[in-house]
């Protein structure tokens, strides 16, 4: 599986490991994993994309909103590129971001979760359901 992780961020900020990504890699070793916030650079958007649809394996996006007001950047777009290539399987949403909930629950459906923990959790019953 491919697990990508959105992030919204009051500002730019210094890049630091999500604890998300730390336990996916905890337990899905092999995992392929990659970050972008809504001030990555439009080129990693297109990186990340390109990686995306290239891969045959399946999507799981976890969506980080450390600010409710944050601004999106390219982030719609990219999601609903996302959406049309390559829907993810499962799609976890840790905090609050109005806008960006609505325009998810257009294309897909998500699970609000209130750790990054329980989306850990949530993925691996998922997973086990297979």
């Amino acid at each position: 599986m491919l697990f990508l992780q959105l992030s919204l961020n009051p500002a730019v900020a210094d890049f630091k490991h999500s604890k998300w990504i730390e336990m996916i890699h905890a337990e899905f070793p092999k995992a392929e994993t990659m970050e972008i916030d809504n001030f990555s650079e439009v080129f990693l958007y297109q990186q990340i994309l390109k990686w995306v649809v290239q891969s045959k394996e399946s999507l799981v996006l976890h969506i980080e909103s450390i600010d409710s007001e944050a601004t999106t950047g390219t982030m719609f777009r990219f999601l609903q590129d996302i959406f049309q290539m390559k829907k993810p399987i499962c799609i976890t949403f840790h905090g609050t971001h109005a806008a960006v909930e609505k325009y998810i629950s257009a294309f897909a459906e998500f699970v609000t979760v209130t750790t990054e923990k329980e989306a850990v959790k949530y993925l691996k019953r998922l997973n086990a359901k297979g």
